[in-house]
């Protein structure tokens, strides 16, 4: 059974106003320390962190960015979990999906940044 952990992306925000800032820069220490257990532990896992893949993809495209900002909506992260389809962050995901190695994967786990902005929630329910 193959086992992949992914830091997941959020749009970064000033938890006040949330006006955009620049991304942490600090490296996602809880999935390193689960990853390394697990592997002690003989089981077969990858780890990924999409959250600098994202900001690294976007600052280095001039067009095409994944927009992060689609997930700060709330209401509309409500009417996707219940409806199950928004095609536009369907889209985002995809984008960030291709940022990654999920073929062959059986289980997925996702780590999460602190849920004091919508889109931490969102963009793991679109990704998944």
């Amino acid at each position: 059974m193959k086992l992949k952990l992914i830091f997941a992306p959020r749009f970064h925000a000033d938890p006040d106003d949330y006006r955009p800032i620049n991304p942490p820069h600090i490296p996602p220490l809880g999935i390193a320390t689960l990853t390394n257990y697990l592997r002690e532990h003989n089981y077969p896992i990858n780890q990924d962190d999409l959250d600098i893949k994202v900001h690294h993809y976007n600052s280095t495209k001039n067009n095409r960015k994944i927009d992060l900002s689609k997930f700060m909506d709330e209401k509309r992260i409500e009417r996707f979990y219940t409806k199950k389809e928004d095609a536009e962050l369907e889209a985002e995901a995809e984008k960030m999906l291709k940022l990654t190695k999920v073929k062959g994967v059986d289980i997925i786990g996702f780590s999460l940044m602190p849920t004091d902005n919508p889109s931490t929630g969102g963009v793991v329910l679109a990704l998944a």
